[in-house]
């Protein structure tokens, strides 16, 4: 089964930790506990940028080393590890620039400033830190499209990109930490225009993303394409037509849903198990005011070798730690509509990378025919 993840903004590195839980024998955390606003340095994201900028907003801390790091991926983020000496001893840290005029990923969601980047700048960082720590010490959210983060190296402790199975209770850590976020934000309204719409996260990578400015990066493009133009071929006609439609079009039934802060892409690879027992997340570029459960959908369709359980396992966890969260049951009803936003998010994105899971029948492709053949009914006028 063909399995596409966007593993965009980390190095891989052997893993010290994949339980989740802390070791018996403790080591210092690459992110120290409780939450600390990153300091903006400005002029961190221009390409010449100097030592000198982090120097002066840190206090005793000097850069002794920097090398370029390869990270692979699609995105057009440089990287760099960062090598410092300070009151806590020699550390690595890792700093990523952008440049949004040359992401595919930002042009197809509608970014023109740095989404992550403003992100990271803004008081929703802080909001998000009680469930899941942040690694990121400066930001800067720079102009004309270029900005620039700078993090932990927490290459020992990020979960690896492979195809098994999370250990289970690694798993429901994750499930309980992002339903513990949403929780957090349930039915507010949106409080930046540069957050991700439910309209975005279907485009990027949906049937219409060969139409996005700047999509043809490092492979991807071809790969969307061909991909949407075989899975559309040998879907049942009922779903194809139906994902044919504009992604406004499909977003207009999910309208009164409730919105809350989502990740937007939580491939496994993008969160790390701390010495200390927590889970820290990273990669924000798609972070987004949506349906909760565009997350789930994500989720399913990204992590589909790496689930520790059924799908229907993982949404059952994931329902469970959500009413946990929300301190109340959520209605029959309103779960079938949520469940079935995740299945039309997770489809959008990532549908085009399972078709040759067609032939094996009753695997997973048969699951997301099953589950897209259910809302098309409702959402195709025969």
């Amino acid at each position: 089964m063909a399995e596409v993840g966007l593993r965009r903004s980390w190095p891989s590195a052997p893993l010290r930790l994949q339980s989740g839980m802390p070791p018996e024998t403790s080591a210092p955390s690459s992110v120290p506990p409780g939450f600390r606003p990153p300091v903006v340095v400005a002029g961190l994201a221009a390409p010449a940028w100097s030592p000198a900028s982090i120097e002066a907003v840190m206090p005793g801390v000097s850069v002794v080393s920097r090398e370029p790091l390869e990270t692979g991926g699609y995105s057009a983020a440089w990287f760099e590890r960062v090598g410092v000496e300070g009151p806590e001893g020699a550390r690595s840290w890792v700093l990523k620039r952008m440049d949004v005029r040359d992401d595919w990923f930002s042009r197809g969601t509608h970014d023109p400033v740095g989404r992550e980047a403003q992100f990271v700048a803004s008081p929703l960082l802080g909001s998000v830190a009680p469930r899941l720590a942040s690694p990121y010490l400066a930001v800067d959210t720079g102009t004309e499209g270029l900005s620039a983060l700078l993090m932990h190296d927490l290459g020992p402790d990020l979960l690896p990109d492979e195809r098994a199975p999370l250990a289970a209770d690694m798993e429901a850590q994750i499930l309980t930490c992002l339903a513990g976020m949403h929780a957090d934000h349930w039915g507010r309204l949106a409080p930046y225009d540069w957050l991700m719409r439910p309209q975005d996260f279907l485009t990027v990578m949906g049937p219409h993303s060969r139409g996005v400015a700047g999509l043809g990066s490092r492979g991807i493009r071809d790969a969307v394409i061909g991909g949407w133009e075989r899975v559309l071929e040998i879907l049942p006609p009922l779903v194809a037509d139906a994902l044919r439609r504009p992604p406004e079009q499909v977003a207009v039934p999910m309208a009164d849903l409730p919105r809350t802060l989502v990740h937007g892409d939580v491939k496994v690879a993008n969160f790390a198990a701390l010495p200390d027992g927590r889970v820290c997340a990273l990669d924000w570029a798609f972070v987004g005011w949506a349906p909760a459960t565009f997350d789930l959908g994500w989720y399913l369709a990204v992590n589909a070798s790496r689930l520790a359980g059924s799908r229907e396992d993982v949404i059952a966890r994931y329902r469970v730690a959500l009413e946990r969260a929300l301190g109340t049951p959520i209605d029959e009803v309103l779960w079938a509509r949520l469940e079935e936003a995740a299945v039309v998010c997770g489809a959008f994105m990532l549908l085009w990378s399972k078709v040759r899971g067609a032939e094996e029948r009753g695997g997973e492709w048969d699951w997301w025919v099953d589950r897209l053949e259910r809302w098309a009914h409702q959402i195709v006028t025969p």
